[in-house]
């Protein structure tokens, strides 16, 4: 999920960063993206990215436009109808009109909070639930939920039913398979985009750029070992899976 933080006082974008950042912290959400503008002209610039963004919290007024923030949602839902808005402001005078433009939530400054969170907890829920894309792992110290586009590939552990999860992002951890064997994680949760090529190697097929009989390499230009149990079986995974991609 990407996240627009807008606002031209330094010291409050700071703090709603510093807030978001606490909350994907907390929540265990590693899928999480932040942007970050202090004027809004950079942001206007960048419209035809619009798409890619989910959520856009922007400041109501600054200093040169004391409607900045309504200019920019307009903008945003002419691209993205589905991004959602969230206003944050110093007055309440601008309530009404959020709302006309298909504001998600106006926050009042300064930020409480919980109610960021709060705010952020219900876009995540719905947008995930709508997706259905994510999946739910235990590292040693808290729940992860984790996109399935943020999976590049996992790596058995051969001790404690553990393995190792390698995001996209380059980050890495090492996560329990709750006593179940890393070929029943393969078949089970991460069906569909993931296959087993090797018993130490689960790969996510959207991420693959070379394959040959006993080696693949991924987009990050990593090579994964093909077992030759898995080789007839991995050819065919991976043309039915690009007929359904074209």
């Amino acid at each position: 999920m990407k996240i627009v933080v807008f606002d031209d006082n330094e010291k409050d974008l700071n703090e709603l960063v510093r807030i978001v950042h606490l909350w994907k912290k907390q929540r265990g959400y590693s899928d999480i993206i932040l942007y970050e503008y202090l004027s809004a002209d950079p942001l206007l610039f960048s419209l035809t990215d619009f798409n890619s963004y989910d959520i856009f919290f922007l400041d109501i007024m600054t200093e040169k436009d004391p409607s900045a923030g309504f200019r920019l949602a307009e903008a945003v839902h002419q691209q993205n109808r589905r991004a959602i808005i969230v206003f944050t402001t110093n007055s309440q005078e601008y309530y009404e009109s959020a709302f006309e433009i298909s504001a998600f939530r106006y926050l009042l400054k300064p930020l409480n909070p919980q109610k960021v969170y709060a705010a952020l907890d219900e876009i995540y829920s719905k947008s995930r639930i709508a997706t259905d894309d994510t999946f739910i792992f235990q590292s040693d110290r808290q729940k992860m939920v984790v996109g399935s586009d943020q999976i590049l590939y996992l790596e058995s552990i051969t001790t404690d039913h553990r393995a190792k999860l390698f995001l996209t992002d380059g980050s890495v951890t090492e996560i329990s398979l709750s006593g179940i064997s890393f070929s029943s994680l393969a078949e089970g949760k991460l069906s569909g985009d993931f296959y087993q090529c090797h018993r130490s190697y689960i790969i996510n097929l959207n991420y693959i750029t070379k394959y040959s009989n006993h080696l693949i390499i991924l987009q990050t230009g990593i090579e994964i070992p093909v077992s030759r149990k898995y080789r007839n079986e991995l050819t065919n995974r991976m043309i039915e899976h690009y007929k359904k991609a074209y």
